[in-house]
C-alpha cells in the first residue's frame, strides 16, 4: 500500500520559529506513516532537515523564490512549484510567499489536500491601510484555493474574520507547541558567561531572533543605555543572537555613540539556543508583530523569567506580573522599568518562572499541537468525502433518529424480562465478566464502544476469515451453550440498545466495524452513516457474506436508506432470526483456518483479540 505523499512549501523562508513548528509536525507525520517532503531554498533550513529528518525529501525550486515581491519571479516560482507537486496527496503551505504560490499551484495540480498556516499575515498592526487592504485582498484571493487556514493567535483569527480570509468553517485557531521534556534536559552552558567575563551575580539579558525590524532590537539598547543610568551594584549585560538581517551595523553604530561596547555582544544564528537560555537571567523580544513566538516559549519552558512586547500572540501567552512581564511596544523606559525589577527583585522573577512553566507543560505541549493538527487533515479528508454526498440524507435526519429513540425504547420494554434473565444467568456463570465490549469505528469515523452478552468462555480466541472477518463456526468449543441460543436468536445484541440511545448507533444501519485501517475501503460513505444493530447484510447472507460483499451492500443502503427501506429490513431481519439463516460461514476449523496474512497489517497473525 503506497504510503500517503505530503509536501510542506517553505519557499525562500529563512531559519526561524517556522523550523521548529514544522520540527514536531513532521515528527508526528513520520510516525503515522506518511511519505514527508520540504520544499525550501534556504541552505541552512535544508542542511537542519538533512540532519534531522534524513529520511525526508529537500524539494528545491532554484531561488524561484524571493521575499518581496517580484512577478517575473513569482510567475516562475509558480511554474516550478507546479511542476514538484506531482504525485502528492496533501500540500500544508507556511509563509506569506509560500502559501500564496504554493496553494495557487496545489489547486491547479488538483491536490486532494490543501492545508495553509498563517504564521502571522504579511500585514500588522503597523502597517499602513493601503499596506494592509493590499496584504488581506492577497490572502482573501488566496483563501479560495485551500481547505483549511491555520491561526497561530486570536487576533490573527479575528483578521480572518474581518477581512474574510476563508469563512468560519475553514479556520481553525491551533496554538504552538513545543518538547518541554527535550528542553528540560539540554544543560545550561556556562561558558557562554566567561566568554563575556561575566560573574554569578551579574544579570544577563539575552535576546534570540533575527536582526531585523519586525524583531525589533533597537529597542533594546536605547533600554540599556537607562539601565546603566541606576545605581546597580552588579554588572548587566545584553546578548543579541540571531542572523543579520541588513540591521546589525545600525546597532553597532548606535552601541558606539552610547558608549555601550562592554555590556552588548553578539552572536550569530545558532540553531538550538536552550543551553545559553538556561544561563541567562532574563530573555527579551521586543518585537512589533508576531504568530506565535516558538522563543518565546522555549525561554518559559526554560525557567527563566522574560520580558516581551504587548502585542498579538505575545499576549496570548503572557499575563503581566503573572507568567511575565509585557510592556508597550517601542517604548524603552517601560521595558526598562520591567527589567530593573527583575534586578533588583530575584524572587519575583523565579516566582513569574515556575508559573511559567506550569503554563507550558499544561497549554502549549508539543503533544496537544501534533493531534490538533493532524485531526485537521483528518477532519478535512472527511468533509471532502461528505461533499460528494455518496449517501441519503434521511440518515442524519430527524425522524430517523425519533424513530431510533422511540423503537430502542419499545425493544428495551418488550425483551426487559428477558434481559434480566440473561443477565442473572450470566452473573452466575462468569461473574463480574458478563458483557463482551470493543471498540469499534462509527459515524464520522469516530471511535465507540460497544457491549454485548459474553457468548464465548473467557480468553478463548477469536478467529478470523482470510479477509479478516470474523469466523463464526457451528461447531464451535469456544461458545458456552447459553451462548449458543443467544448467537442464534441475536439475543447477545440486545446491550446495543444502549447505543442507541446514547446516539451511538441505530436501529437500522451499516453494522459498526472493528477498527481496520480505513485504507482497506473501497468507499468510505458507510461511516455517514450511524452503524445498526440490524443491517441489510443480515437478511442478505449474514455471516455468509465476505468483508468486501458486506460493505458493498452497506454502500448500496447508504445511497438509497429511508424510511421504507428501514421497515422491510426490520420485518425480514425477525423472518431470518426465526428461520435461523446465515448464521455460521464455516462447519468446523482446522489447523489452516488459524492463521491468515493480513495484508494491510504486514503480518501473519492467529489470534487478533480476545474475548
Amino acid at each position: 500500500m503506497r504510503k500517503k505523499r505530503i509536501i510542506h512549501i517553505l519557499g525562500g523562508s529563512k531559519f526561524g520559529g517556522i523550523i521548529y513548528y514544522l520540527t514536531y509536525l513532521i515528527e508526528k507525520q513520520l510516525k503515522e506513516g506518511y511519505e514527508v517532503s520540504v520544499l525550501t531554498e534556504n541552505e541552512k533550513v535544508k542542511n537542519y532537515f538533512k540532519i534531522n529528518f534524513p529520511n525526508i525529501k529537500i524539494v528545491d525550486t532554484h531561488n524561484a523564490y524571493k521575499r518581496e515581491i517580484s512577478p517575473i519571479y513569482d510567475i516562475l516560482a509558480l511554474v516550478r512549484t507546479i511542476k514538484v507537486l506531482k504525485n502528492y496527496d496533501i500540500v500544508h503551505t507556511h509563509t506569506s510567499k509560500g502559501g500564496f504560490i504554493g496553494r495557487i499551484a496545489a489547486k491547479i495540480r488538483r491536490i486532494k489536500l490543501i492545508i495553509h498556516t498563517a504564521h502571522g499575515f504579511a500585514f500588522h498592526e503597523y502597517s499602513s491601510k493601503i499596506a494592509t487592504l493590499f496584504y488581506s485582498l492577497l490572502e482573501r484571493f488566496a483563501s479560495h484555493f485551500c481547505d483549511k487556514i491555520i491561526l497561530l493567535n486570536k487576533k490573527d483569527w479575528e483578521w480572518a474574520k474581518k477581512y474574510k480570509i476563508g469563512n468560519e468553517k475553514k479556520l481553525a485557531l491551533i496554538y504552538n507547541g513545543i518538547d518541554y521534556q527535550r528542553i528540560e534536559n539540554i544543560k545550561p552552558d556556562f561558558t557562554i558567561r566567561k566568554r563575556f567575563n561575566l560573574n554569578k551575580e551579574d544579570f544577563l539579558i539575552t535576546f534570540i531572533g533575527r536582526l531585523s525590524k519586525q524583531k525589533n532590537p533597537e529597542i533594546l539598547i536605547w533600554a540599556m543605555k537607562e539601565l546603566l543610568k541606576e545605581k546597580i551594584d552588579k554588572k548587566i549585560f545584553l546578548l543579541l543572537i540571531g542572523e543579520d538581517m541588513g540591521m546589525k551595523e545600525k546597532l553597532i553604530k548606535l552601541i558606539n555613540n552610547f558608549k555601550l561596547n562592554d555590556y552588548v555582544g553578539f552572536l550569530d544564528f545558532i540553531s538550538n539556543p536552550i543551553s545559553i537560555i538556561k544561563v541567562s537571567d532574563c530573555f527579551v523580544l521586543p518585537s512589533l508583530w508576531e504568530g506565535m513566538p516558538i522563543a518565546l516559549l522555549e525561554a518559559m519552558a526554560s525557567g527563566i523569567p522574560v520580558v516581551i512586547s504587548n502585542i498579538k500572540g505575545n499576549n496570548e501567552i503572557i499575563t503581566d506580573g503573572v507568567n511575565g512581564f509585557l510592556f508597550s511596544p517601542n517604548n524603552y523606559q517601560e521595558l526598562k522599568e520591567k527589567i530593573f525589577l527583575l534586578i533588583r527583585n530575584r524572587e519575583i522573577g523565579e516566582k513569574i518562572s515556575l508559573k511559567a512553566k506550569e503554563d507550558i507543560k499544561r497549554k502549549f505541549g508539543k503533544k496537544r499541537f501534533q493531534e490538533e493538527t493532524m485531526e485537521i487533515y483528518k477532519k478535512e479528508k472527511i468533509e471532502k468525502i461528505r461533499k460528494k454526498r455518496t449517501y441519503s440524507p434521511y440518515l442524519n435526519s430527524l425522524t430517523k433518529r425519533f424513530f431510533d429513540v422511540i423503537f430502542s425504547l419499545f425493544l428495551l420494554t418488550l425483551f426487559l424480562p428477558l434481559f434480566i434473565i440473561i443477565l442473572l444467568i450470566q452473573i452466575f456463570y462468569f461473574k463480574e465478566k458478563i458483557f463482551f465490549s470493543q471498540e469499534r469505528r462509527g459515524k464520522d469515523f469516530k471511535i465507540f464502544k460497544i457491549y454485548k452478552f459474553r457468548t464465548m468462555k473467557i480468553n478463548a480466541p477469536i478467529l478470523r476469515r482470510k479477509d479478516g472477518s470474523s469466523l463464526y463456526l457451528k461447531k464451535d468449543p469456544r461458545i458456552t451453550s447459553l451462548g449458543r441460543v443467544l448467537r442464534t436468536f441475536g439475543l447477545d445484541e440486545l446491550p446495543q440498545i444502549i447505543n442507541i440511545l446514547k446516539g451511538e448507533m441505530s436501529v437500522v444501519g451499516p453494522r459498526p466495524d472493528e477498527i481496520l485501517p480505513l485504507e482497506i475501503y473501497e468507499n468510505k460513505s458507510k461511516f455517514f452513516a450511524r452503524p445498526g444493530l440490524i443491517s441489510l447484510t443480515i437478511i442478505n447472507g449474514r455471516n455468509k457474506l465476505s468483508f468486501n460483499e458486506r460493505n458493498k451492500m452497506e454502500e448500496f443502503y447508504v445511497k438509497k436508506a429511508s424510511f421504507l427501506l428501514d421497515l422491510k429490513i426490520i420485518f425480514k431481519t425477525i423472518l431470518v432470526i426465526l428461520k435461523r439463516e446465515g448464521i455460521y460461514n464455516q462447519e468446523v476449523c482446522d489447523e489452516k483456518c488459524l492463521s491468515f496474512n493480513f495484508k494491510w497489517r504486514g503480518r501473519n497473525e492467529k489470534v487478533i483479540s480476545s474475548s
